[in-house]
């Protein structure tokens, strides 16, 4: 099934969108996807119609995705060929010869093309990935039946030459915070799946066959992504991570997952020690007390911690002048930024403001559907800003042939500018603004009722530090996973320089 002139424009569209949502993003095990085999490639469905998106720009060797669409949507002719053209595969969920529900699907794969298939079934915000369904494997095996019975012809009868034996590529995405601007997404695929192993059983007893390929999907899906048993060990595991690589650039994207999985393993382990166990409680709390004081993890990632990191020693805050100091210099850094920034600044302010808008009056309790909405409005006032843009530097400046490709030009090199420079003035902002709140958290004197408990920008500050002395000492007990956190560039001084507990020979 060719790819028409709509592919090519619904790709772009995605391209800019995932260049523009996030700051990094990156793809691994490409050498685990073949180049030319007929690909049936599945992978966790965790952020709606932006995984589509990631999947369609990340996946390696050039190689374009078809995607299932109801069939009822291709009754009008008009819709209909605007769905083929951009790759979209007919099918009738009601049909229970899989044959014949199928058919469109084993066309595509005998042209040694991709289709891409969510076997969770659906988006969701969860901490481990669902069970999967069937589907993608009664397509697989089904896929391989057909090639016996068929051979080389496609469902109109056409013979096609260069068939392989289907295979199935297995993807993790993995997103540091899926609805936050520029966060960062990875890819990472695992083994591809050969199905011929399976296909004599299947000819004999199907489904007992497609339970034991899907249990096989399950386990590679889960093993390229982040699972947690519960909210609890996801976000102590989460904040244990902010505290040991406090910079989002701090932990390398390509070992996110893996340092992500080895902590949440380390706080759920069945027997954890009660340092263990008393840790998890105090990174929830952290978590808890950041919620109220209106802060994020990497908001404190400038603020020292005690000169000492001792457990038997009182904690405290930044003093006075510590956090006046810090304002001071994030004044500072981003006054000496901003007359670089401020166009770019200015003629974006509505699409920056339309994304906080998205949280506070589009309704949508899940997750994924508010990072959905948030990158689709923001992408569609893009689509008519820099046209805008276009338009009003050409017919002013340059009213000519010439001055049209020199105002694309200008146009082109003003985004790029915006995306160069967005990261880091970003974060001084980021930066300055938690200096104020800090600054105002440290500086009202606790005889006036303001104690500790009673100030929630202080008792984030308290509950960061105490998190951090109790990580250490946890640590002491995880001769495996030290060595990860040291090779991944964790803070040096959080970690324990040899486990207490190995014996010396």
């Amino acid at each position: 099934m060719p790819f028409g002139p709509t592919h090519s424009i619904i790709l772009q569209l995605a391209q800019w969108s995932v260049t523009s949502f996030f700051s990094e993003s990156v793809t691994m095990g490409e050498e685990n996807v073949p180049t030319d085999d007929g690909l049936i490639v599945c992978t966790n469905h965790w952020n709606m119609t932006v995984d589509p998106a990631v999947l369609s720009v990340l996946f390696p060797h050039g190689r374009r995705m078809h995607y299932w669409a109801k069939d009822s949507l291709f009754k009008n002719k008009v819709g209909a060929a605007i769905l083929y053209d951009a790759g979209n595969i007919p099918v009738d969920r009601k049909n229970k010869n899989n044959q014949l529900l199928f058919a469109g699907t084993f066309d595509v794969l005998k042209l040694n093309e991709c289709v891409s298939i969510f076997p969770e079934g659906t988006s969701y915000t969860e901490p481990q990935i669902r069970a999967i369904k069937d589907g993608a494997s009664w397509v697989a095996l089904e896929y391989a039946k057909n090639l016996r019975d068929q051979g080389s012809k496609d469902s109109h009868g056409t013979t096609i030459g260069g068939i392989k034996h289907p295979k199935i590529a297995v993807a993790g995405i993995n997103y540091t915070d899926k609805s936050k601007y520029r966060s960062r997404v990875i890819m990472q695929f695992g083994e591809t799946i050969d199905v011929e192993p399976y296909i004599d059983d299947f000819l004999k007893d199907p489904k007992p066959t497609v339970k034991r390929l899907t249990d096989r999907l399950q386990g590679s899906l889960r093993s390229l992504t982040v699972n947690a048993p519960d909210w609890d060990i996801m976000n102590a595991a989460k904040g244990a991570r902010y505290l040991l690589y406090p910079a989002e650039a701090d932990l390398p994207l390509r070992q996110y997952q893996r340092v992500s999985q080895a902590l949440i393993d380390f706080l759920s382990a069945p027997k954890a020690a009660a340092k263990t166990s008393e840790l998890k409680q105090i990174l929830v709390d952290y978590d808890a007390a950041l919620k109220k004081a209106g802060l994020s993890h990497n908001q404190l990632a400038d603020y020292g911690l005690p000169s000492s990191l001792d457990p038997t020693r009182p904690i405290d805050t930044p003093t006075r002048v510590a956090a006046l100091t810090q304002l001071v210099g994030s004044t500072l850094a981003s006054l000496v930024r901003l007359p670089f920034f401020i166009p770019p600044l200015i003629f974006h302010l509505p699409v920056y403001t339309a994304g906080k808008l998205t949280l506070k009056y589009i309704n949508s309790k899940e997750e994924e559907s508010f990072a959905q909405n948030k990158v689709l409005i923001c992408m569609i006032m893009l689509l008519v800003s820099y046209p805008v843009l276009f338009l009003l530097i050409w017919s002013i400046w340059l009213p000519s042939k010439v001055g049209a490709v020199l105002s694309f030009g200008l146009v082109w090199a003003f985004a790029h500018f915006h995306v160069a420079m967005i990261d880091d003035n970003y974060a001084h902002f980021k930066r300055l603004t938690t200096s104020w709140v800090v600054l105002s958290g440290v500086w009202l004197p606790e005889a006036s009722g303001q104690a500790a408990q009673g100030n929630p920008i202080r008792a984030a500050l308290l509950a960061r530090s105490r998190a951090i002395v109790k990580l250490r000492e946890a640590l002491a007990n995880a001769d495996d996973l030290v060595p990860l956190l040291k090779q991944t560039g964790a803070r040096s001084r959080y970690l324990p320089a040899t486990p207490t507990h190995v014996k010396s020979e």
